[in-house]
């Protein structure tokens, strides 16, 4: 799931990532070097990403990512998914 918001001249973007991979013990199989590459509003398309985050909210750790827009889209890798991050990114205009 994707969510942006309008802040003034900066856009932030929210993404959330779920992993229903379950192993025969319904525990999660951890997604290691996840690739994600989401479509941005056509607002933030050409903007400059000023900061990219990501949260686990169970552990309330956050650890900050690299990543790019280009062609519209904003790119990243996610380290490790277990089951549930969400990724902030703040855009802000070229």
């Amino acid at each position: 799931y994707v969510y942006s918001k309008q802040e003034g001249r900066q856009g932030r973007v929210t993404v959330h990532l779920l992993n229903y991979d379950l192993d025969t013990t319904h525990e999660p199989q951890p997604v290691r070097n996840l690739p994600v590459s989401v479509a941005l509003p056509d607002a933030l398309q050409h903007g400059r990403l000023s900061g990219l985050t990501a949260f686990t909210p169970s552990s309330g750790q956050a650890s900050q990512l690299h990543g790019e827009i280009r062609n519209g889209r904003l790119s990243f890798e996610l380290p490790e998914l277990s089951v549930y991050r969400l990724v902030e990114a703040v855009v802000s205009p070229a």
